[in-house]
């Protein structure tokens, strides 16, 4: 509690994935190195009872470029990468009657 009835509650989460090769033998010519990466989410909330809430969500905290994923496309080696979402923030407001 932080006075006059409200309430606030805070959550940080946190991920670490090391670095991983890709799918192939290291002699492949396809094969390359996924870096490692911590990745980190905050989450807020604020409410008044069952009055309302107010919630701040921050999604990689940090705005960190993270490889979640990648492959060898074709001969050419062309190599794609699925990163992490940029920071990201939402902000909700739920009022109840």
């Amino acid at each position: 509690d932080v006075g006059h009835g409200l309430r606030l509650s805070s959550r940080l989460d946190g991920a670490f994935q090391s670095a991983r090769g890709s799918l192939v033998t290291p002699q492949n010519q396809a094969y390359f190195v996924i870096k490692s990466y911590a990745l980190f989410d905050l989450h807020m909330r604020l409410d008044r009872g069952t009055a309302w809430q107010l919630a701040i969500d921050v999604d990689n905290l940090t705005g960190q470029f993270a490889q979640l994923s990648g492959r060898a496309e074709d001969s050419n080696l062309v190599k794609t990468i699925a990163p992490a979402r940029p920071r990201t923030i939402a902000v909700s407001l739920t009022y109840r009657r």
